[in-house]
C-alpha cells in the first residue's frame, strides 16, 4: 500500500506514513479537548479572590465586634465603680449621657432623698429631739454596704453596643418603713426609757450624728440589736436596665444609662423587683 500524500509504500495496518508523517486511511481521529478560554479562567480567579476577601472581611468584622464589646464592658465596670464613689470625673463629662454630663452633685441628690424619706416617715422630729444630726457619709456607707451589680449580657453591632446589667440593694425606704412600724408599736405600748435610749443609740450608729461618743459608751440594748436585725434581714431589691454605647461626634461614647439602675444601686428603687 502507498501513502496518499507522498506515494511511498507502507506496511498494512500502519497508521502514520514512515516517510512524511501523514495519517493513513486507517488512523482514528480524536479531536483535542477544548481548553478553557482566558476570559473564563479570569472569572474563576476573580470569584476565588472575592470569596477569600469576603471570608477575611467577615472575620475582621467579628473581631471588631468582639473588640467593641470588650471595651464597652470595661467602661461599664468603670462606670459602676464611679457610681459607687459618687464621682464620675474619671470618665470625663464628654463621655457621659445627660444629666450626668451636666455634672450634677450626686451626693446632694442622695442627701435630699434621705431627708425626704426621714421627713415622710416622721423620723426627722425624733432625730431632732434626740439631738442626732445626719452624717451623710455614714448614711451612704450604710446604703452602699449591700449594693452590688452584675452584667447579664451585651448586644453589639457595628455602631452600637447595649450592655444589660442588674443592680441590687436593700430598699432604704422599705427598711425605714419597718423601723417606723417598730417605733409606732413601741410608742403605743408605752415602752420604757431604756428602749428609747437604745433606739436613739441605734439611729446615731447608722446616721452618725451628734451623740456618737455617748452611744459608744452605752451598752447596746436588745431593742437596738433587734432593729439592726430588721434592716439586715431586709430583702434585696433588683432592677435590670441598660447602658447604651454608640458613636457620637465620630467616637464611641455612652449614649444613655437607665437612671433606675443607679437609684436602685444606692438603695432607692424606682422599679419593683
Amino acid at each position: 500500500m502507498n501513502c496518499p500524500n507522498c506515494g511511498n509504500p507502507h506496511e498494512p495496518g500502519t497508521t502514520i506514513c514512515p516517510f512524511c508523517g501523514a495519517p493513513l486511511g486507517n488512523a482514528l481521529y480524536k479531536p483535542a479537548e477544548p481548553r478553557p478560554s482566558g476570559k473564563k479562567k479570569g472569572w474563576i480567579i476573580f470569584l476565588c479572590v472575592l470569596l477569600v476577601l469576603s471570608c477575611l472581611g467577615f472575620a475582621g468584622y467579628l473581631y471588631y465586634l468582639k473588640a467593641v464589646e470588650k471595651e464597652c464592658l470595661k467602661v461599664t465596670e468603670t462606670f459602676m465603680e464611679c457610681a459607687g464613689n459618687l464621682d464620675f470625673t474619671p470618665l470625663g463629662r464628654d463621655n457621659l449621657p445627660p444629666p450626668l454630663s451636666e455634672d450634677p452633685d450626686l451626693k446632694k441628690v442622695l442627701e435630699e432623698k434621705v431627708d425626704t424619706i426621714l421627713e415622710e416617715k416622721g423620723l426627722s422630729a425624733l432625730l431632732s429631739a434626740a439631738g442626732i444630726g445626719v452624717d451623710y457619709d455614714a448614711v451612704f456607707n450604710q446604703l452602699m454596704s449591700r449594693s452590688a451589680y452584675s452584667v447579664t449580657g451585651a448586644d453589639t453591632t457595628w455602631n452600637r453596643c447595649t450592655v444589660t446589667l442588674t443592680t441590687s440593694n436593700v430598699s432604704w425606704p422599705a427598711a425605714i418603713d419597718h423601723l417606723k412600724e417598730k417605733i409606732t408599736a413601741a410608742d403605743e405600748t408605752g415602752s420604757p426609757a431604756t428602749w428609747w435610749e437604745g433606739l436613739k443609740g441605734w439611729l446615731n450608729s447608722i446616721l452618725g450624728g451628734g451623740q456618737e461618743e455617748a452611744a459608744q459608751e452605752e451598752e447596746p440594748s436588745t431593742i437596738s440589736k433587734e432593729l439592726q436585725e430588721i434592716l439586715s434581714a431586709e430583702e434585696v431589691n433588683t432592677v435590670t436596665g441598660t447602658i447604651v454605647f454608640g458613636i457620637r461626634d465620630m467616637r464611641w461614647t455612652i449614649l444613655s444609662a437607665d437612671s433606675s439602675l443607679l437609684y436602685n444601686f444606692y438603695g432607692f428603687p424606682t422599679v419593683n423587683p
